[in-house]
């Protein structure tokens, strides 16, 4: 049965830059549902990507398809693959997300990626082109942002990323 590490956190935490440095470091293969599920759909209605749409989007195939059926899709891209493999998933936000993955493959490993407030910020600023403190903040209060606190607890480690991408990146490769 494949490996799969479960990255999660807040906006900006790095998980994305966690994800592309295990699969050049460690040839794992980076998984997204925004990149193989969302953001097709979005194309697929004209609409452009942004994260508020994506947020939308989650929060509707949530409610419409629910957890496991998402998570069943993004697991058909990699089944049937070599056992030996490894992937990470790089966006889970939910308890129920998590638990649909652990249900599919048991020897799933947690990694919650904290950073602070102003610590995102001026990455996310950079990244997505937010405004500024208050558009970041609303962006965190949609229903899609909410339940990342909660995965914390569950997390099989949890790292902090204070600091530039090389910390964070050498932090992942001492683990």
């Amino acid at each position: 049965m494949p490996s799969i590490i479960v990255l999660t956190g807040k906006i900006g935490a790095g998980k994305s830059t966690a994800a592309h440095y295990l699969a050049s470091r460690y040839g794992v293969k980076a998984l997204s549902f925004v990149e193989l599920i969302w953001k097709p759909i979005l194309r697929e209605r004209g609409v452009s990507p942004t994260r508020h749409n994506l947020q939308l989007l989650g929060l509707e195939l949530m409610r419409d398809r629910g957890p496991e059926s998402l998570v069943g899709e993004l697991m058909s891209i990699i089944d049937p693959v070599d056992e030996s493999d490894c992937f990470c998933i790089d966006d889970v936000r939910t308890e129920s997300v998590y638990s649909a993955i652990k249900s599919e493959q048991p020897a799933s490993v947690l990694v919650f990626i904290e950073a602070s407030f102003d610590s995102r910020l001026p990455r996310v600023m950079r990244r997505d082109g937010i405004g500024g403190a208050e558009e970041q903040k609303s962006a965190e209060l949609v229903g899609t942002e909410l339940g990342i606190a909660d995965l914390r607890a569950s997390a099989d480690l949890v790292i902090v990323n204070e600091g530039r991408s090389e910390e964070h990146t050498s932090e992942l490769q001492s683990r």
